[in-house]
């Protein structure tokens, strides 16, 4: 099953370093975020396979502090054991690279999905919750947060 991988960019915003992040394609949520960072991920749709991705982290391993998922929706419609796995892979290949998810689901609907919960344990860094351009950026212990955008 595809992982709806849309695009990858190098930025300096989304960590405390510079970040390789990977945009998921596809977003569950209703009602969607006002003020979505990438209303255009809404959709499901893929331009980049796993090992195309795997590929571009590689060859800027050098200067690369972490890797971030973010949407659309990473933990959305898609099969979670393979996103897992994807995860897992990055993990085991690059272990000095810090893993940072951005997810809209917030931290009660996580704990309820095994596999969400999964997936965020083997992630460094999560930030969950609904993006509210309304709200000031807000940070709880536990790596979580009730308001971000990149």
């Amino acid at each position: 099953m595809s992982l709806y991988i849309a695009g990858y960019d190098i930025s300096l915003q989304s960590a405390n370093g510079i970040a390789f992040e990977i945009y998921f394609a596809g977003c569950p949520m209703v009602p969607k975020c006002k003020g979505c960072h990438n209303p255009e991920l809404w959709e499901p749709f893929e331009n980049f396979s796993e090992e195309e991705i795997l590929k571009a982290i590689d060859e800027r391993k050098e200067f690369l502090d972490y890797v971030v998922l973010m949407g659309g929706e990473p933990l959305g419609i898609r099969d979670l054991n393979v996103l897992y796995d994807f995860i897992s892979l990055i993990r085991v290949t690059y272990p000095d690279l810090m893993i940072k998810l951005y997810s809209g689901y917030n931290k009660k609907q996580i704990e309820e999905d095994p596999l969400k919960l999964k997936i965020l344990s083997i992630c460094d860094e999560w930030f969950l919750g609904p993006y509210n351009p309304d709200k000031p950026k807000l940070f709880e212990k536990n790596n979580v947060t009730v308001n971000k955008k990149c």
